[in-house]
């Protein structure tokens, strides 16, 4: 039996049980949400049903339907696939403003200027420069980093890749189709 001393124990156990449960259920809505994410694939494997034509179909809806298109669309894996879709979904439902989009690319860069050597070649290559990203995982907000902003959708999508190494490059491959969409860096019109 447990002997509570005094209020600020209650207060601890109090807040121990209620991130306990919040953990719990941000497990289980990610479960739920992401289900199709979390199928054991990997790169080189073939799709098993089809969810890879709807990816591909969805795919050569954004980016059109001539043949250069399609061709393009169908010769890639199905990670880079889900990549598309995710970026797309992060872009459209998660990023509000383009104050939001920069925040989130540059937290992004500035974690992966610390990763391993494909991150960062991609920082390298991303049109930034590294005093505009440094440091920038300590200026984030609520809108980047709250429990719907971009970087939480993030963190849950990437956890559906086992691999460590491929886990690297669909998140590199999420954030430079956001960069893409929102041109940023190297993508940027200036």
């Amino acid at each position: 039996m447990l002997n509570i001393k005094y209020n600020t124990d209650f207060f601890e156990l109090h807040t121990a049980k209620t991130i306990a449960f919040r953990v719990r259920l941000a497990r289980k809505r990610s479960e739920q949400l992401f289900n199709f994410f979390r199928r054991k694939k990997k790169i080189g494997d073939k799709p098993s049903n089809d969810v890879y034509s709807a990816l591909v179909d969805t795919a050569i809806k954004k980016h059109g339907d001539d043949a250069k298109s399609i061709e393009a669309v169908k010769g890639t894996n199905e990670l880079e696939l889900k990549a598309f879709s995710c970026a797309t979904m992060i872009n459209d439902q998660h990023i509000h403003s383009n104050k939001v989009a920069l925040q989130f690319i540059l937290e992004e860069l500035d974690a992966a200027s610390q990763g391993n050597d494909v991150a960062v070649s991609f920082v390298s290559n991303s049109g930034f420069k590294k005093n505009d990203y440094f440091g920038a995982m300590n200026n984030s907000f609520e809108e980047v980093d709250g429990p719907d902003g971009p970087q939480q959708i993030l963190l849950a999508l990437i956890t559906s890749v086992d691999n460590m190494d491929e886990r690297v490059k669909f998140r590199i491959d999420i954030v430079d189709k956001i960069m893409q969409k929102r041109k940023l860096g190297k993508y940027s019109d200036k």
